[in-house]
């Protein structure tokens, strides 16, 4: 029917008829499942729209302890990240210090030390210091001597304590054992 134009009486009278018999269906439609639901429930003894309701109401605390545990996760997820990110933070700035802090601060110590003591001073701590390796050095080889003196002739195979030379290490002409020492000769 286009617009504008009146409408037909006859085609206004079937659209009123196809409501009547629509609303008609759907009413014999609710009555069939009211009919339906009341036997069910003398049947079974359970009213299926109590069911659906309280399936309803089972499903909404379902997914509110759903939502609540997944909150619980976002929060112990947000705390382990925290952890994780502070650990790494941590273990990048002692590399950063190490690697960056650490050199200049063993410089400035050195700078300041050179300062703060004169050049004679140092020399004599020097001096001092070789003195004290030479004074170990010779206790260790008199340490070896007593332990090498305290093999018995039948102890051929006993390795010998070594004796070190003046700058620590061991001499190389020394045998691992009497028996070596003995074939020396």
């Amino acid at each position: 029917m286009p617009l504008g134009s009146v409408p037909d009486p006859a085609y206004i009278a079937q659209l009123i008829a196809n409501m009547r018999d629509t609303v008609l269906t759907l009413t014999q439609t609710f009555d069939s499942l009211h009919d339906q639901n009341a036997r069910v429930a003398s049947i079974t003894g359970i009213d299926p729209v109590q069911q659906v309701k309280a399936m309803q109401k089972e499903l909404v605390e379902l997914d509110r302890k759903q939502e609540e545990h997944i909150i619980e996760l976002k929060v112990m997820l947000r705390e382990v990240l925290v952890q994780k990110i502070a650990s790494q933070l941590r273990e990048r700035l002692r590399e950063f210090v190490k690697e960056q802090i650490a050199p200049v601060i063993k410089k400035r110590v050195a700078e300041e030390l050179k300062a703060q003591f004169p050049p004679g001073l140092r020399e004599q701590v020097q001096a001092h210091n070789d003195q004290l390796h030479l004074v170990r050095i010779n206790l260790h080889n008199a340490e070896a001597r007593r332990a090498n003196r305290l093999i018995k002739a039948n102890q051929l195979h006993e390795p010998l304590t070594p004796i070190l030379k003046d700058d620590g290490e061991p001499s190389l002409y020394q045998p691992p054992h009497l028996s070596g020492l003995f074939a020396m000769s």
